[in-house]
């Protein structure tokens, strides 16, 4: 029995991370180009990322951003060997003190140091590089961007973030799903094959912060040939307060830039609510979009995971009826009851879903939500096990 405990306790310790301590071990950061990708090494890790071989790099800036939340995370300076701009060295100690600001008990704050400090040169055209996966918030942020501005960005995807690296199936499906809405508001397409995440999660670095760093890296590879990147917002600029920190609040993302290269968020003016109802006025978004949380069903939308039941909330909330993109289309506002309104992520959705049905005078349907948000105690665990074990039993009815 003594065995056993010490088992379970020795596996839920490696979910516990630990206040990290300040060291005086300098991280030493190399880069490397080989074989079409570009490696980003130390004694701690190793971090590759896909750049094709004729992509000039006029900096080690990318090797900053991939390599600054681990060693915020091992409490060590970062040195690079090679050239860093001074700007993006200051900017990276900058995010360093708002994240142990943020989270003292994952993150150290750390200065930067580099082999030589210059700024980089400013590009030499005016082609702007968009991340997109293919969610609503990017496919919605592409299409607000090309409607205000009539640009066509070329877009990046990396593999190796929503899609494992090995899957390539499904990453093909994923571009294939979003390839006739792409084609009319972007121009080239770059895929960045990545082992950046799951780095990051091996030193307790969670996805939903490590993904802004990983971005950032990826899209600075690439500062020689654009003038600017851009990523979408996750949450309206006045939700952010709500949610608390993570990788690409605005805060963050501000930060993520050198003299002449930097990071804009898109369509921070927009809820979740509101990027629904674009997407339900233009055929081409709701055939490519692909938010669904159930890897064994992406790119389509299964219908029953808690993203896509939130989705259909709102599309419902709306229109009063749920577009025919989900493998299980049906939807009663009922199926909201399970949701675990303590949580900061899940109030902010049903807010937005109460607004967006008031506006739409479906707001009696959704009444419990409300009921809920005023509630002073979290639900039981016993009702969100129930929730959850029923949406497993239903999403079985998949297979």
């Amino acid at each position: 029995m003594r065995m056993q405990l010490d088992k379970v306790y020795a596996v839920s310790r490696r979910y516990v991370p630990s206040i990290p301590e300040k060291s005086d071990h300098m991280l030493t950061v190399t880069t490397e180009r080989l074989a079409g990708n570009v490696y980003v090494r130390c004694e701690e890790f190793e971090i590759f990322s896909g750049l094709p071989d004729d992509t000039a790099l006029v900096s080690s800036n990318f090797a900053v951003w991939f390599a600054l939340p681990i060693a915020m995370r091992l409490g060590r300076n970062i040195h690079i060997a090679g050239t860093v701009s001074p700007t993006a060295a200051r900017n990276a100690e900058r995010l360093s003190h708002l994240w142990e600001t943020w989270k003292p008990e994952l993150f150290t704050s750390i200065s930067v140091t580099a082999d030589t400090m210059a700024e980089t040169p400013a590009s030499r055209t005016e082609k702007r590089l968009m991340a997109f996966s293919g969610g609503l918030d990017s496919t919605i942020a592409l299409h607000d961007f090309h409607a205000r501005t009539g640009l066509r960005p070329d877009l990046i995807t990396v593999h190796g973030m929503d899609y494992k690296r090995d899957d390539q199936i499904r990453f093909e499906k994923l571009l294939k799903k979003t390839e006739a809405f792409r084609s009319g508001v972007s121009d080239s397409q770059i895929i960045s094959r990545s082992n950046a995440s799951s780095v990051m999660r091996r030193f307790e670095i969670k996805p939903d912060i490590g993904f802004g760093f990983q971005l950032a890296g990826t899209l600075f590879l690439h500062e020689n040939f654009y003038s600017r990147a851009m990523i979408a917002a996750d949450f309206a600029d006045f939700y952010e307060c709500l949610i608390g920190p993570y990788g690409t609040t605005s805060a963050a993302v501000a930060l993520f830039k050198s003299e002449n290269f930097g990071i804009d968020l898109l369509s921070l003016e927009r809820t979740k609510a509101e990027k629904a109802a674009v997407a339900l006025q233009d055929e081409r978004i709701l055939r490519s979009i692909s938010f669904c949380k159930n890897y064994d069903t992406r790119p389509d939308n299964c219908g029953m995971c808690s993203k896509c039941v939130r989705t259909k909330a709102l599309f419902y909330a709306i229109s009063g009826d749920i577009p025919d993109i989900f493998l299980k289309r049906a939807f009663d506002p009922s199926d909201l009851r399970g949701i675990d309104l303590s949580r900061s992520y899940e109030r902010v959705f049903a807010q937005d879903n109460l607004r967006i049905a008031r506006l739409n005078g479906r707001a009696d349907e959704f009444a419990f939500l409300k009921e809920g948000l005023a509630e002073k105690t979290k639900p039981s665990r016993l009702r969100i096990a129930l929730y959850k074990f029923g949406v497993f039993l239903r999403g079985r009815s998949l297979t």
